[in-house]
C-alpha cells in the first residue's frame, strides 16, 4: 500500500485534497534544503521523513547537508568563512534552485550568495539576538512555536511526525519487547533523552521506589552512558544507547508514562510519537506545552524529582487514567501534527513566496 493510501485509510481524503492543491503549484519549482552535519538528532530524523513523504509525492526537493566543525558559540563569521572550502559543491548549485531552505543557525551564513531565488530560514530552537539581521535577510522565517518568534515577520510551522515509520506504525510491541529481554511483570517507565539527563532520570526513579512502586525504569539515548548506578534501583534500571525505532516504539505503548526531562524541546517529537501511541507524558512545563497540549500531558517543575515521581506513582495506581488522558493526546496529533499537516504549511509558505 503506497503513502497517499495509507494516509487516506488514516484520515480521509479531504486533507489530501488541500495537499494536491499545493502540490500543483509546487510542481514548477526546485527546491533545496541545506542542514548542518552537526544538527540535532530529531531534526534528522524529521527531515528524513520528509524527505521520503516529498519524493512519493514526486515534488522537487533535494537536501544537502552543510559541512561545519564549528557551533555557534564560537566566532561566527570567521568559523563560517572557513568551512565554505569544504563545501564548495553546495555553494555552486545554490542559483540552480528556485528556493533554498536553510535549517539551522550554523547555516545561516549562506544568505550570502543570494541572488534572485528565495530563501527561507527553518530555527529549531531560540534565536539569539546575534542572528536577527542576517535573519532579516532571508524572504520567510520559520520557528516550531509561538515561544520563538522574535516578532510578526516569524511563521510557525509546527513540526509532525510519520505515524507509519517504524518508530510510530502499529505493531505487537509486547513481542518486541520480549525479544529484548525486557521485564514486563512490572510497570514500564521510559524515558527518552539526551545523556546529560541521565542523573536526573536515576534521581526520579529512586524517588518512585521510595514511594512504593516497584517499576522497570528505560533510559533511551544515542550515546553511551558513563555512569554507575547502585543501590536499590539497579536491577531494574536499563539503559539504551544504541537507535532502535522499533523498540521505542514498543516501549511508547507499554509504558504507563514517558518523562522528559530535558530543557532542549525544541521539536516536540518524542512528546508527540508518544502521545500518538496514547501514552501519558511528564515534561517540564512550557509555554507552547500548555497552548497545545495541556489535556494530554502532565507539566511539572522538573527541578523536583518527587514531584516527578508522584505523578507516575498516581499513573501506576490508577492505570485507567493513562489511557484516557493518552486517547486525547492521539486525537490531537491525529488533527495537528502529522507529517501531512507540517508538509502542507510548508507549502503554503513556500507557494506564498511566488503567488
Amino acid at each position: 500500500m503506497n503513502l497517499e493510501q495509507q494516509y487516506k485509510n488514516l484520515i480521509g481524503s479531504n486533507l489530501f485534497e488541500e495537499l494536491n492543491e499545493r502540490i500543483e503549484d509546487l510542481t514548477r519549482k526546485k527546491i533545496l534544503m541545506v542542514y548542518s552535519d552537526n544538527s540535532k538528532k530529531n531534526l534528522g530524523i524529521l527531515l528524513e521523513d520528509f524527505s521520503e513523504f516529498v519524493n512519493e509525492f514526486k515534488i522537487n526537493f533535494n537536501f544537502c547537508k552543510f559541512v561545519c566543525n564549528f557551533s555557534i558559540k564560537e566566532d561566527y563569521f570567521k568559523s563560517f568563512n572557513d568551512s565554505i572550502e569544504h563545501n564548495l559543491d553546495l555553494v555552486a548549485c545554490l542559483d540552480e534552485y528556485d528556493v533554498i531552505i536553510v535549517h539551522d543557525l550554523t547555516c545561516l551564513g549562506l544568505i550570502k550568495y543570494k541572488k534572485n531565488n528565495k530563501w527561507i530560514a527553518d530555527i529549531h530552537g531560540e534565536i539569539e539576538n546575534f542572528f536577527e539581521e542576517m535573519l532579516d535577510m532571508y524572504d520567510a522565517r520559520i520557528v516550531s512555536s509561538e515561544m520563538y518568534k522574535l516578532n510578526d515577520k516569524y511563521n510557525v510551522i509546527i513540526p509532525g511526525i510519520n505515524p507509519f515509520s517504524d518508530k510510530n506504525k502499529e505493531i505487537n510491541s509486547q513481542a518486541i519487547i520480549a525479544k529484548y529481554n525486557l521485564p514486563m511483570n512490572k510497570p514500564i517507565v521510559l524515558e527518552i533523552a539526551h545523556s546529560n539527563n541521565f542523573i536526573d532520570f536515576v534521581k526520579i526513579c529512586e524517588n518512585i521506589y521510595g514511594l512504593g512502586v516497584d517499576c522497570t525504569f528505560v533510559f533511551a539515548c544515542l550515546e553511551q552512558i558513563n555512569f554507575e548506578v547502585n543501590g536499590i534501583i539497579e536491577n531494574n534500571l536499563y539503559v539504551l544507547s544504541e537507535r532502535n525505532d522499533l523498540l521505542i516504539n514498543a516501549l511508547q505503548r507499554e509504558a504507563i508514562c514517558v518523562i522528559d526531562s530535558s530543557d532542549n524541546l525544541d521539536l516536540l517529537l518524542n512528546i508527540k510519537e508518544s502521545l500518538w501511541k496514547r501514552t501519558s507524558i511528564i515534561c517540564k512545563g512550557r509555554a507552547d506545552l500548555e497552548l497545545y497540549y495541556k489535556s494530554a500531558v502532565y507539566l511539572v517543575d522538573m527541578i523536583h524529582p518527587l514531584k516527578i515521581a508522584e505523578h507516575v506513582v498516581y499513573l501506576a495506581n490508577n492505570k485507567h487514567k493513562i489511557k484516557e488522558i493518552g486517547s486525547q493526546g492521539r486525537d490531537i496529533v491525529l488533527k495537528n501534527n502529522l507529517l501531512i499537516h507540517y508538509a502542507i504549511d510548508y507549502f503554503d509558505l513556500i507557494n506564498s513566496l511566488f503567488y
